[in-house]
């Protein structure tokens, strides 16, 4: 089965700067008329209006209405208002981010209510597994996922996600007390991930650039 197709805001920047570069083989072309070429080349459509139509429609499929106007975007979790211009611009600026956040590392991080309830599971699981240190330590793994999620998400809101450091350096990274992570599950994931002190002191969960932390 073929991968879904999104028509997201990057997919639109692509068709757009394709726009921009045929003027060079078609001079003789308005802005608009590049655009309706572009549209027939990079989105086979006929007209670069159903390119828009495409673009709109997916977007539109991924909100989630909370209220007569708020809304949730189900891809970038942003709440927002939809009456509103500059709620509109600010969907669309995060909304492009983490398409090119996703696009670029193959992964994107999951929303916060998803990653609470992920570490609500984590939690009780460790606690009902203490007998089971290999099930402990899949329950850490999970908790330290959400929080490596949770930090991806702030890197990716604060422009320095390509930076971040992928999921094995975050967790060699983080210091979790016994009140979170059973001491013996700990020593497990130090083994299978090494140990980096500094970068996220002990009692945090974010990573940050050593010119913002």
């Amino acid at each position: 089965m073929s991968e879904k197709k999104h028509y997201g805001y990057l997919w639109l920047a692509e068709l757009k700067k394709l726009a921009k570069t045929l003027k060079k083989d078609h001079p003789d072309l308005n802005h608009s008329q590049r655009l309706e070429l572009a549209a027939q080349q990079f989105a086979g459509v006929r007209h670069y209006h159903e390119a828009m139509a495409l673009h709109k429609q997916y977007i539109d499929s991924l909100q989630e209405r909370k209220g007569s106007s708020l809304v949730n975007c189900k891809y970038c979790d942003l709440n927002y208002y939809a009456d509103l211009a500059e709620d509109l611009k600010w969907h669309e600026e995060r909304h492009l981010k983490y398409e090119k956040a996703e696009k670029a590392l193959g992964y994107k991080p999951e929303a916060r209510e998803e990653r609470e309830a992920s570490k609500q599971v984590a939690y009780e699981g460790m606690y009902l597994q203490k007998e089971n240190p290999k099930k402990q330590v899949e329950y850490a793994l999970k908790l330290i996922r959400a929080h490596f999620d949770r930090s991806l998400e702030a890197a990716i809101d604060g422009d320095y996600w390509k930076s971040h450091p992928p999921f094995e350096a975050f967790a060699a990274m983080m210091d979790y007390g016994p009140s979170l992570i059973p001491p013996e599950a700990m020593q497990v994931i130090r083994n299978r991930y090494g140990c980096i002190e500094g970068p996220i002191p002990r009692g945090l969960s974010y990573w940050f650039p050593r010119n913002q932390a």
